[in-house]
């Protein structure tokens, strides 16, 4: 069962960075595939922090969660208006 928790934090691992260099490289702009990607990753991380006691992992991994998951909220709120209104 540990094997699963330590792919989960490698699978965070790879979800941030790939998202975090898609954006850099300009391969795709912040927007729901970025912040999906952070927010599995996130989610990934908290697993993996708390099967290790990681709790300032953890509580870091929690709030980029939430960051991200309101993110996502307010594009989806927001599809119904003007695209360039939406700030990525």
């Amino acid at each position: 069962m540990e094997l699963v928790w330590e792919i989960s934090g490698w699978a965070g691992a790879a979800m941030f960075l790939t998202a975090f260099l898609s954006v850099s490289m300009g391969w795709v702009k912040a927007g729901r595939a970025f912040q999906s990607a952070n927010l599995l990753g996130a989610a990934a991380f908290i697993l993996n922090g708390a099967f290790h006691e990681a709790w300032p992992s953890v509580a870091t991994n929690a709030a980029w969660l939430l960051i991200s998951a309101v993110s996502l909220l307010r594009m989806r709120g927001a599809r119904g208006t003007d695209a360039g209104a939406v700030a990525a």
